[in-house]
């Protein structure tokens, strides 16, 4: 990808499974989390040390580009 704002941003404003106030809103968290170094916390915290067993289908999903480190 080439592009963060062709990529991810301008899609995610295109996509009809959000209002534009949730869409609104999950930026305001984004940039309130990044005020408070969250994100650096979030990723240096391995939970794999603290839960042992999950009893529910779970899905972690990360990658270089995913929007929410943006």
């Amino acid at each position: 990808m080439r592009s963060e704002v062709r990529g991810l941003f301008l899609p995610s404003w295109r996509f009809g499974g959000c209002s534009f106030v949730e869409k609104v809103d999950l930026r305001r968290g984004k940039l309130f989390a990044k005020r408070f170094d969250l994100w650096d916390t979030m990723l240096a915290t391995d939970t794999t040390a603290d839960v042992g067993e999950l009893r529910v289908p779970a899905h972690f999903l990360h990658g270089l580009y995913d929007d929410a480190a943006a």
